[in-house]
């Protein structure tokens, strides 16, 4: 293995440890092509997992303040049928 995959894969498992979960998917090109967008043009050159990061922040607290409470509940519910959703 060479020293930058050693290197990545020491900074995967630092990560991991400290709570990082990995998400490893494919996307639609037309998807891509607007996560590249929005970094660079919408939040000034941020990176994407920043980008995700912070529109599944603004959809999720959305949700949770939704007049009905809808999202909230279901959220207690699941965490009290003791599935881990952390």
């Amino acid at each position: 293995m060479s020293n930058v995959n050693e290197r990545q894969k020491r900074h995967r498992e630092h990560h991991i440890k400290k709570g990082a979960k990995r998400l490893d998917m494919l996307i639609s090109k037309e998807s891509s092509h607007q996560l590249t967008m929005i970094a660079l043009y919408g939040y000034g050159g941020m990176k994407k997992k920043h980008v995700i990061e912070y529109l599944l922040k603004q959809e999720y607290d959305r949700l949770m303040s939704d007049s009905d409470n809808y999202f909230e509940k279901l959220v207690k519910d699941i965490r009290e049928s003791g599935v881990d959703i952390e």
